[in-house]
């Protein structure tokens, strides 16, 4: 099996109407659904070309939970990650739970209660390397601390730190490699709170994000150009969910 552990290998919206989330994401990005049983109920499947994505969770009614979408990273010992995370004192919102014949997980939240989720796939990790459009691509951890960030993730999962091209931003990598870059961190202000943040990879991320309030959505930026990296734009899903578009050079 081939796995590739510090890489976030998943991603996973959750919401309180799917079927709003599923109409959204098919009329902008193109996604088509599939709907499967999961531990947790019905459990529904993006897919890009028939390659799945990602995917979206409702939850049973009663249990109230952020709308947001959430990463799951890759690690070779689910239990073991969690047990080094509570020792650095990091919350564990769900144990170790396996998901019959696809993998095991629990759900973190770090020293901000930020969550992530480590897993362990029962078959292989998507492929690292090139991303397609429509696919996930990158994330942003933006801390209320990212000195105690740099520090505490590197320790738990490994993550290297590079810097980005003006060397002002830092960013972990699964390696000493820039094709090891992972995620850029950021601080906290109170006009960028503290979270997680995902991208899908775009052909024209402004263009996209023109698009967005037609369909039920919010621009939360339309437009950064990054040098030497690309295109980015933010946008909320009609539940408020944020999602980064990036359009790479």
């Amino acid at each position: 099996m081939a796995h590739t552990p510090g890489r976030f290998v998943w991603r996973e919206r959750t919401t309180p109407d799917a079927g709003i989330a599923q109409e959204f994401y098919e009329a902008f990005l193109g996604w088509t659904w599939e709907e499967v049983r999961s531990i947790d109920g019905p459990y529904f499947i993006a897919h890009v070309e028939n390659r799945p994505v990602g995917g979206l969770w409702q939850p049973p009614p009663g249990l109230s939970l952020p709308v947001a979408w959430s990463s799951y990273l890759s690690v070779l010992d689910v239990d073991a990650t969690t047990a080094e995370a509570q020792k650095l004192g990091w919350s564990v919102f769900r144990p170790p739970t396996d998901i019959p014949g696809i993998g095991r997980f629990s759900v973190l939240g770090d020293f901000a209660r930020l969550g992530v989720l480590p897993y362990r796939n029962v078959g292989d990790d998507p492929r690292a390397g090139a991303v397609a459009n429509g696919h996930f691509c990158w994330e942003t951890l933006v801390t209320p601390d990212v000195a105690r960030a740099l520090q505490e993730y590197g320790e738990l999962f490994g993550w290297k730190v590079q810097r980005s091209p003006n060397g002002e931003v830092p960013i972990f990598a699964v390696d000493d490699r820039r094709t090891g870059q992972i995620a850029d961190v950021q601080q906290a202000t109170p006009g960028n709170p503290a979270r997680w943040l995902t991208y899908v990879q775009v052909a024209d991320a402004a263009l996209c994000s023109s698009r967005v309030e037609k369909l039920g959505g919010k621009v939360l930026v339309p437009r950064v150009d990054i040098p030497e990296v690309g295109t980015i734009s933010f946008i909320a899903d009609p539940g408020g969910a944020a999602l980064g578009l990036y359009q790479p050079l």
